[in-house]
């Protein structure tokens, strides 16, 4: 294999799922056409991948390979993850563009969408509207991006904050342990001191709407380019690219007002 080179495999198990396996060999006569447009979609992103480490990436799921059994399961995982929006929010169409949206906000970043998905359902089950979803997502993907923190822990706090309206000493101490710098967020964005700064989050003195602003400039402060070009965190991209090529592959695509398609 050449140097620079993505080889892509396919592979139908016909054990099961009879019908979709039909389908899916139907699909694959359009697969040439698909793969003309989304060779060029993608190319930039594969090119660079190469120039920055010299790798070839001939896969990263299913033991370095993809198979067109890997990506309907992708697809299924995906619509049964839009359902779980839709019941959350008590809307389709407001679930499937908060879906939609969250999809093309993820792609190409170092975010594995099934864990943004969960961490977005969890915001959402938390009180926080559709309409809130997307940027507090945003905020949330950017600090994980630099800290490492785990998203979903990440929401988890963000949820708990949100909804009991007021920021509390066991929610700084979460995010901290997470490599979040919360003292040193509030202080700057309030102008006091350290010392203020924790003496408000013990006393449950910062409000939900201070928190939220304060996490969002900060997270909107940071480069996360520097974080982006890691080699974990490049794999982590390559992998959302491929998965999004591969259902195009199969003829499914996420739309960004309704969702998948």
């Amino acid at each position: 294999m050449n140097q620079g080179e993505i080889i892509i495999t396919y592979r139908v198990d016909s054990s099961g799922a009879i019908t979709a396996m039909s389908n899916v060999q139907k699909k694959m006569h359009e697969s040439e056409r698909n793969l003309n447009s989304t060779q060029s979609k993608y190319g930039k992103f594969f090119d660079g991948l190469n120039q920055g480490f010299g790798i070839v990436a001939a896969g990263v799921i299913g033991g370095g390979t993809f198979g067109a059994k890997q990506f309907i399961d992708l697809a299924s995982g995906l619509q049964t993850t839009q359902a779980q929006m839709a019941s959350l929010t008590g809307s389709t169409e407001a679930a499937n563009k908060v879906f939609g949206q969250l999809y093309n906000q993820v792609l190409g970043k170092p975010i594995a969408f099934p864990d943004a998905s969960k961490a977005a359902s969890t915001l959402l089950g938390y009180g926080r509207t559709a309409q809130q979803v997307i940027p507090d997502m945003d905020t949330l993907g950017r600090l994980s991006i630099v800290s490492g923190a785990n998203l979903q822990n990440l929401a988890l706090v963000f949820g708990q904050v949100t909804s009991r309206g007021a920021l509390f000493g066991q929610d700084a101490l979460q995010l901290i342990n997470n490599n979040i710098p919360l003292t040193t967020i509030l202080a700057k964005k309030f102008g006091i001191s350290m010392e203020e700064a924790a003496g408000r989050i013990n006393g449950g003195k910062v409000s939900a709407e201070e928190f939220t602003a304060a996490m969002a400039e900060y997270a909107q402060s940071l480069d996360i380019s520097k974080f982006s070009n890691t080699f974990q965190n490049r794999m982590i991209s390559l992998q959302g690219s491929i998965r999004s090529l591969g259902l195009e592959i199969i003829g499914v695509r996420v739309d960004s007002e309704k969702g998948l398609i």
